[in-house]
């Protein structure tokens, strides 16, 4: 199990934002504010990846929310969604707004958008 957590790695004091599990069966994410949503990989219906230069866009389809995440190098990210391994992914921590130079995934936002009703 690969370990990304929002704190630095000893060796490297890189700072990522989520964790790889191959035997993930629930997407856990963390917002800023302390919230956890969880999510079956079941109920995961389409992924729309936007990459762009300022920073990309990576939208979850779920059954009656989405959810978009915006960072930087997240091509990583959807790599692993697609192997339905990410077991966590997290906004990045105000304490590392500082750090942004990492080789890998980062983390800006993520916003969880309900259904609109009709």
């Amino acid at each position: 199990m690969k370990s990304r957590g929002v704190e630095p790695k000893s060796e490297s004091n890189e700072v990522q934002c989520w964790g790889e599990n191959p035997n993930a069966q629930m997407l856990r994410v963390e917002l800023r504010d302390g919230s956890v949503n969880l999510y079956q990989y079941a109920w995961l219906e389409r992924v729309q990846f936007l990459p762009a230069e300022e920073a990309d866009s990576l939208t979850l389809f779920f059954n009656r929310q989405s959810v978009r995440i915006t960072g930087k190098k997240l091509r990583e990210l959807v790599s692993a969604l697609q192997r339905m391994a990410v077991e966590w992914v997290k906004e990045r921590s105000e304490q590392f707004s500082s750090i942004g130079s990492s080789d890998g995934a980062w983390v800006e936002t993520i916003q969880i958008s309900e259904p609109t009703p009709k």
